[in-house]
């Protein structure tokens, strides 16, 4: 898709964050290539002053009682040990807490991540492939959202950690396959879960892939047969001529979260908001600055959300990435059948 495009472009012009090229301890000039291109892939793309928190719904949300429902966490052990045993595979979000304008919670990034590995177990599921959900990992890296409140931040060594651990403690569960479904887009969050999926694989064993769009690999120069990736179709977004970007808590992101977890949006406020009219050529300053840019927090035109379209659209794409994970499961077994 085109917007991806130009982002990739940007990010390969200014290095990682428009601060400074990135240093990484793995120098492979495709993991380079990866960073940058996935730096603002998956920003979930598609202000008004706030008195008090988001409007609540009535209803039930449909993204479910919390981001624990549908995941290991609901589980008791022996079902997860059945699973285990069964082989069944696990689904892993990396996110973060983050403020996203004054119309939406912090959690937004969490409730989607946590939102496509559930819809994307449920997909597996109706091919015959069992799957789990991983407990949310939602403490990563924010180096531009970091100056508004509400955001939190961890250094690059403790996210590394922390998913090793967790990663290692899947290990001892039995588990031998995770896929890694990312829902921030910031360098150096992208950078470090990459590192932790190359460390885990050499230190225990453990085949973790992260998920990655074709587009996004061609244009890296990827091939996919990368041992720590893992490529899947997209569906096209349809913004292919818009002129301003809408890359967070705007029209795309918005909708999402009014599908699937209305509580989390204040849907009035949201149809009052301006759009930002941020063009590529102003992206780099507004992640230097992005306080300055976007005061409100938002970058995008939330007013027009469509949530019956984010569905879709989410919905598509968490099929596309089952279609993945089935064909590599596949693939596996026929060739460990001979």
């Amino acid at each position: 898709m085109r917007r991806r495009a130009m982002l990739f472009r940007f990010f390969h012009a200014t290095g990682s964050n428009g601060i400074g090229r990135p240093r990484f301890r793995h120098s492979e000039p495709w993991l380079l290539a990866f960073v940058f291109v996935l730096a603002t892939g998956w920003l979930l793309a598609a202000a008004g002053d706030r008195t008090g928190p988001p409007q609540k719904s009535s209803a039930p949300t449909s993204g479910g009682y919390s981001i624990f429902h549908e995941t290991m966490v609901d589980m008791t052990w022996p079902e997860v040990e059945k699973a285990a045993k069964e082989g069944a595979v696990i689904l892993m979000m990396t996110a973060v807490i983050e403020e996203h304008g004054p119309h939406m919670s912090c959690g937004i990034d969490a409730y989607g991540g946590y939102l496509m590995c559930k819809l994307t177990r449920r997909e597996l599921e109706s091919r015959g492939v069992k799957a789990l959900v991983a407990p949310p990992f939602y403490w990563g890296i924010n180096q531009t959202s970091h100056v508004f409140p509400g955001t939190f931040t961890v250094r690059p060594e403790t996210m590394k950690a922390m998913l090793h651990d967790m990663l290692a403690s899947l290990k001892s569960m039995g588990f031998q396959h995770v896929f890694n479904i990312n829902a921030h887009g910031d360098s150096l969050h992208i950078r470090t879960a990459i590192e932790a999926i190359i460390e885990a694989q050499k230190s225990l064993g453990l085949d973790v892939r992260y998920l990655m769009a074709e587009e996004d690999a061609k244009r890296s120069g990827l091939t996919g047969n990368e041992p720590f990736l893992l490529l899947h179709k997209s569906p096209p977004t349809g913004v292919e001529s818009q002129e301003y970007l809408d890359l967070h808590a705007g029209a795309a992101e918005t909708g999402l979260v009014a599908a699937y977890f209305p509580d989390q949006v204040n849907a009035k406020l949201a149809r009052t908001l301006p759009p930002t009219k941020v063009t590529m050529k102003e992206i780099g300053e507004w992640v230097k600055d992005m306080k300055k840019v976007t005061p409100l927090g938002y970058l995008g035109d939330p007013a027009k959300y469509n949530a019956a379209k984010a569905k879709k659209e989410v919905e598509d794409g968490c099929r596309m990435m089952a279609d993945a994970i089935a064909g590599f499961l596949r693939k596996e077994n026929k060739e460990n059948s001979r």
